[in-house]
């Protein structure tokens, strides 16, 4: 498992597959792992803003907390 440190969130990217079967990360959308500054995100979907650089490992990304635009949760 992975964790997070300081201003940085470890997330997984959402995978899409598209009509000709390919699949795809995309659309800033991801699952929060670890985010020390936020944990009640841990394990919900979220937006971020994927215009920026970050690190990559195995299948997960670490971004700057500071990136994250939205929270995506269905509201009932």
């Amino acid at each position: 498992m992975i964790k997070a440190y300081g201003e940085f969130t470890v997330i997984k990217p959402v995978t899409k597959t598209t009509n000709s079967g390919l699949q795809v990360k995309g659309d800033g959308e991801a699952i929060v792992q670890s985010c020390p500054a936020y944990p009640e995100l841990e394990g919900k979907k979220i937006l971020y803003d994927d215009r920026h650089k970050f690190t990559e490992y195995e299948d997960y990304y670490i971004i700057r907390t500071e990136y994250i635009q939205a929270l995506l949760e269905v509201m009932e």
